[in-house]
């Protein structure tokens, strides 16, 4: 992380594939690996993008009828990179459905083919264990495939309301307004690129850790009633 742009510089992996998506379940790619077979990250530094967003913003409306009113609020933000922590952890501990691949026929099951980078031929040895290879993308910094667009659009809050004074106004002249609502904030994420998690939940917002995510616990959806009394 380069904490003047934040802007995130890490080794990738040799691949033919799409950068900055999740490894698949059927890989079409191909890895340059070593004569052991084990995925092997490039020589130099690749820069991801930035965890700042480009575009944040919001849409708020409110509609009412006689005494009842509806506030419904809409927010998004767009243009910024998260560096997942937990997608790793998942992937190299077997947690997630991605390191699945090559588990089948056991722990000497091979993972993807690849390419042995002293000879440029497929590699043909011995099969790569499982877990030495998951755990080599995080022993040898590879980022490339927990890198994804920090975008969401979400339904953020849904607040009802009634107007109560009326009712009481005749019998408790001191009371100017009285207003009985009940709301629900984080309603619905519409939208995401991050799987498993909630964009916004960082487990540090430090300045140089801006997009970063790590093993951190999950968003809540929240409820409310309020009663709002003016004297």
């Amino acid at each position: 992380m380069n904490s003047s742009d934040s802007s995130y510089t890490r080794w990738d992996f040799r691949s033919t594939s799409c950068r900055q998506k999740p490894i698949s379940a059927t890989p079409t790619g191909t890895y340059s690996s070593n004569d052991q077979g084990r995925v092997l990250a490039s020589d130099n530094f690749v820069n991801f993008g930035s965890g700042l967003p480009t575009w944040t913003g919001g849409w708020t409306n409110t509609i009412s009828y006689k005494k009842l009113s509806l506030l419904i609020q809409f927010d998004f933000k767009t243009g910024g990179k998260i560096l997942s922590s937990s997608a790793l952890n998942w992937l190299r501990q077997g947690h997630s459905k991605e390191s699945l691949v090559g588990r089948e026929g056991g722990i000497t099951a091979e993972v993807y083919p690849g390419i042995v980078k002293s000879t440029g031929l497929p590699y043909s040895g011995t099969p790569v264990n499982p877990q030495t290879f998951y755990t080599d993308f995080r022993s040898r910094q590879i980022a490339d495939p927990f890198i994804y667009d920090s975008d969401f659009i979400k339904l953020r809050n849904i607040t009802v309301s009634y107007d109560l004074t009326s009712l009481v106004g005749s019998k408790l002249n001191f009371v100017k307004g009285l207003t009985l609502s009940a709301a629900c904030r984080n309603v619905w994420l519409i939208y995401k690129d991050l799987p498993n998690l909630d964009p916004e939940a960082f487990a540090s917002s430090g300045d140089n850790r801006v997009g970063y995510e790590g093993t951190s616990l999950p968003t809540t959806r929240n409820y409310s009633l309020n009663l709002n009394v003016r004297f």
